[in-house]
């Protein structure tokens, strides 16, 4: 029940924000969510031994999410990451924080980078996409719980099954190619589905 009531209020406030919203808005829930993202990220790297990147990765974010050259900032994100790493006291350690560094900028604001110019194309493929992943999670829940007999990583995360994961892929082309068929007409069928699956 909690996570109906969660997506009841979630859903209508994320697709507004992905169709209508104003662009500073929607820059700022990606920047807002980016920071977030970024923050466990960089818990997660630091558990594994890494150096914390801190501000300066946060700031790095911020500026390749509205840089005009993202592939430019990446290259420079980069090369300030290995800058920074040399100044842990261990030098074996410094190329692994630079690898955190640069790979959690590049895999939360990249991923959220892609996202804003993915609205700029049409706001539907991005809400397209965004959807899909909720649809997925939702059929895999109702396939999985009833029928889920074969584990797929039980050392991982128990609870998901072989048979979720048909269910979720199932579940995503069906809501991708109502979706598509309704909200995105120049998209043809084929390409919607396999995109969704």
């Amino acid at each position: 029940m909690k996570r109906v009531i969660t997506a009841a209020l979630l859903i209508p406030f994320i697709a507004w924000v992905t169709l209508a919203s104003p662009q500073w808005v929607f820059l700022l829930v990606l920047a807002i969510t980016g920071l977030l993202a970024y923050r466990e990220f960089d818990q997660i790297a630091a558990a594994g031994g890494s150096a914390r990147a801190g501000l300066p990765g946060m700031l790095c974010g911020l500026v390749l999410l509205v840089a005009p050259q993202p592939a430019v900032v990446l290259v420079l994100i980069a090369m300030l990451g290995m800058t920074l790493a040399m100044r842990v006291n261990d030098f074996k350690a410094s190329l692994p924080a630079a690898g955190a560094f640069t790979l959690g900028i590049a895999y939360v604001f990249g991923a959220w980078r892609c996202a804003a110019d993915l609205r700029a194309l049409n706001p539907h493929w991005l809400l397209f996409a965004m959807a899909l992943s909720w649809a997925g999670d939702t059929a895999a829940l109702y396939v999985g719980r009833p029928f889920g007999k074969h584990k797929m990583a039980p050392r991982v995360s128990p609870a998901k099954s072989w048979e979720g994961a048909a269910g979720s892929v199932a579940g995503s082309m069906l809501f991708g190619g109502v979706y598509a068929h309704y909200l995105i007409p120049q998209a043809s069928m084929a390409g919607a589905l396999v995109l969704a699956a």
